[in-house]
């Protein structure tokens, strides 16, 4: 059975918690994510935050090492996004920002969005696919 823990208390799942649901999360090539940053921002003009960075991708393919990306607005905050960027290590999130070619990206997309840009870095520990 697995456990959850919290504030130094562990608990046991239901053991009526089917087995076939895995506990960890895996990209396209079956290697599990180990790091996410979540880079919340915003911005009156996500279309152009998006064309910036689909034509950058054109342009520096070899400069990603992330595994996914996936963009989220705020229902409550419209104009408020998160964007969700899932790495294999923390070593290649630090690879990708470090590059120059992300740092002129990343000025390039400054300039769409209002104030700084907010970042969690998040080490994954468990994820249940459901």
């Amino acid at each position: 059975m697995a456990s959850c823990g919290g504030r130094g208390k562990s608990r046991r799942l239901s053991s009526s918690v089917p087995r076939r649901y895995p506990t960890a999360l895996t990209d396209r090539s079956g290697n599990m994510a180990s790091f996410v940053q979540l880079v919340e921002f915003e911005t009156d003009d996500i279309e152009a935050c998006k064309e910036t960075l689909e034509k950058f991708l054109g342009e520096h393919p070899d400069v990603i090492t992330s595994s996914s990306s996936t963009w989220t607005e705020d229902r409550e905050r419209r104009g408020t996004y998160v964007s969700i960027i899932e790495f294999p290590s923390y070593e290649k999130a630090m690879e990708q920002s470090n590059s120059a070619e992300m740092t002129e990206m990343t000025q390039r997309l400054g300039r769409l969005i209002k104030g700084p840009a907010r970042f969690r870095n998040l080490d994954v520990i468990s994820v249940m696919k459901l």
